[in-house]
């Protein structure tokens, strides 16, 4: 069985609550038997880079810098172990992937001076120490010392939460919510986090195990009571296309759609096979997106790749500035750069902000078109890594799953620099221009923009009669923009209103001849 991870880093404005989104699709719930993980980071400060920690070994003594994951400021050190693992992204060269949906919390207990280890920087050194998923819950302290076998919570949660006067129960009530005591639910909540799940749920929950009708107060914020599954049972077997799309959704064709258009779903023919037995080094495949998961191309990325594209590559910075600063990365969030991956797909997201209606559908069929690509080098890349890997050849793997990650990487840029070319051409000031070769100016053709009935109605609702033009049910439009059906009778000649003209006045110079002024106010002709 493979685990392939779908990651996008974008920025969220909706509203001051942000939460990362995530999919997790269990091997019975997917079509080919793999798991797939979705996940986009939410954050508007954060540069859409890849992660990278190569696998080192340590010695004595040797200390890690735990830099904080939200502000970059350094929080301490904590002491390595002999062995590091690979880490590229959210996943590590063993196949365990990581992927958070960080709740807002209780402000009260957020930013202690104490504070070492946040979720990010968590999830980091998680990944360069375990190799598969229990041994990581061990790490985090998610399991109880006492049962192995049951993932449950830190055995101090209930302590912690009497200690600090947030719950009046007993550390052994079997009522207590973690959700509830931690992360109390509020409209909000509800309206700007929560109703991405609902809207998820809503497309492919099977009706038995979710009513999108009945959780609508609560995804709206009005119904708290109403509190929505962790889990559901899709409708129908789900595929990594599936999850790209929903997570590229906009409420689409909801209650809560914000437009009457929307991306439509994401149409994708690539396939992977489960394996009962997949090398470590393949075992994870990344498909990262930089920017907005929508307009972004997903760069596939495998666990036991050790290097990225350099337009990708953010090395062990976390998206620090000075770090990549000291490695001479390409761009930040305040400085532009066409050898930046999220600036060049950030370039061109803002050219279909700007005219979604035309440019989306060109979008979509490059992203399709790149997938096209990379799916058959995919393949490659993972027969010859097993191939290698079956060899007793483990240097060999990961030069094959490096040279697919560069490749991609370099592929991706190529494309999306030119496609954010095509669009600026293509779209100019309201009109698609495209090639004509009987016209003998330009050798194009310009088609004027086609506006839609529901915005030219809204435009009609806005400003009245202020665009209208003469017609047989409106032949004359007056000074105050109202439509008269007969037109007003035609005057018989224009009345010119002329100043009277002063007397001649004399300008005394030696050099030029006597002058006159005439004023005249009017307009002629």
């Amino acid at each position: 069985m493979k685990l392939i991870a779908l990651f996008t880093l974008c920025a969220v404005i909706l509203s001051p609550v942000t939460a990362c989104s995530n999919i997790l699709v269990s091997p019975a719930a997917s079509e080919d038997g793999n798991v797939l993980i979705g996940a986009n980071d939410d954050s508007a400060k954060r540069l859409g880079a890849v992660t990278h920690f190569p696998a080192q070994k340590h010695g004595p003594g040797a200390m890690r810098r735990i830099y904080h994951f939200e502000t970059g400021a350094l929080s301490g050190q904590i002491p390595e172990p002999n062995v590091t693992h690979n880490v590229m992204s959210h996943a590590n060269e063993h196949g365990l992937v990581i992927a958070e949906t960080t709740h807002g919390g209780i402000a009260r207990l957020a930013g202690g001076s104490e504070d070492l280890l946040d979720y990010g920087s968590l999830i980091m050194v998680t990944l360069q120490r375990a190799k598969t998923a229990r041994e990581a819950a061990r790490i985090t302290q998610f399991l109880p010392c006492d049962d192995p076998d049951s993932c449950m919570m830190a055995p101090d949660v209930l302590i912690f939460a009497v200690a600090r006067g947030l719950w009046n129960g007993s550390t052994s009530d079997p009522t207590f919510s973690f959700s509830d005591v931690y992360d109390p639910v509020t409209p909000t909540g509800a309206r700007f986090c929560d109703a991405r799940v609902w809207y998820i749920f809503r497309e492919l929950a099977d009706p038995a195990d979710f009513d999108a009708e009945y959780y609508l107060p609560y995804a709206r914020g009005f119904n708290l009571t109403r509190r929505m599954p962790l889990f559901v049972r899709p409708r129908r077997k789900l595929r990594r296309a599936d999850v790209h799309a929903l997570l590229s959704s906009k409420y689409e064709g909801s209650e809560l759609d914000p437009s009457l258009d929307g991306v439509p779903p994401l149409v994708a023919t690539t396939r992977h096979r489960p394996g009962a037995e997949v090398p470590p080094p393949v075992r994870a495949l990344l498909w990262w997106g930089s920017d907005d998961h929508a307009w972004a191309p997903k760069v596939p990325l495998f666990g036991g790749a050790t290097a990225v594209h350099r337009a990708y590559d953010d090395g062990n910075c976390s998206a620090r500035l000075a770090c990549r600063a000291a490695l001479d990365l390409p761009g930040s969030v305040l400085t532009f750069s066409w050898g930046s991956a999220f600036w060049v797909n950030s370039a061109v997201a803002r050219l279909v902000y700007q005219d979604y209606e035309r440019a989306s559908a060109v979008v979509e069929c490059a992203r399709e078109a790149f997938e096209s690509w990379a799916a058959p080098k995919v393949e490659s890349a993972d027969k010859k890594a097993r191939r290698q890997w079956a060899a007793g050849d483990p240097s060999a793997v990961s030069a094959t799953l490096t040279e697919l990650a560069l490749a991609a990487g370099a592929e991706a840029m190529s494309r999306w620099e030119k496609l954010w070319m095509d669009l600026l051409v293509t779209f100019q000031d309201g009109n698609t221009a495209s090639a004509d070769a009987h016209d003998l100016l330009c050798g194009c053709a310009k088609a004027s923009a086609v506006y839609s009935t529901r915005w030219l109605q809204k435009v009609v609702d806005d400003a009245g009669d202020h665009y209208r033009l003469p017609s047989k049910e409106c032949a004359s439009i007056d000074a105050d923009g109202h439509c008269h059906p007969e037109a007003p009778q035609k005057p018989s000649s224009f009345n010119v209103w002329f100043a009277p003209v002063p007397p001649r006045r004399a300008v005394a110079a030696s050099n030029m001849a006597p002058i006159s002024k005439l004023e005249v106010r009017g307009v002629m002709g």
